[in-house]
């Protein structure tokens, strides 16, 4: 038993478990081969990250959409009288027309 682990056919362990070499060798595959079990561990973090990213990019958005619609309320109730409310609703409604044309080249 004085020769080393070459040049037998088992090894000592730290807990006194002696393994022969095949026993080793397909102990430390398992134990390689459990990172890759991980690894979707890993990507489903990576899913959850893209998720949050996703969540608050939509905050961001809903947050926008509604300051326009506050932006717009509060320009069309500075309207002294009905025609001056239409000639407002008629040049929102170009302003949005021309952004979606603008969109539409792309």
């Amino acid at each position: 038993m004085g020769k080393g682990y070459s040049d037998c056919a088992t090894q000592q362990l730290a807990c006194g478990e002696r393994k022969t070499k095949e026993e080793y060798i397909m102990s430390t595959m398992t134990i390689s081969n459990s990172t890759s079990i991980s690894r979707p561990a890993a990507s489903v973090q990576t899913a959850g990250v893209l998720t949050s990213i996703a969540a608050f990019f939509k905050r961001v958005g809903n947050a926008y959409e509604r300051s326009e619609a506050a932006r717009k309320e509060a320009y069309l109730a500075e309207a002294v009288d009905l025609y001056d409310l239409e000639y407002r609703m008629q040049r929102l409604d170009r302003e949005s027309a021309q952004t979606a044309a603008w969109i539409k080249g792309f």
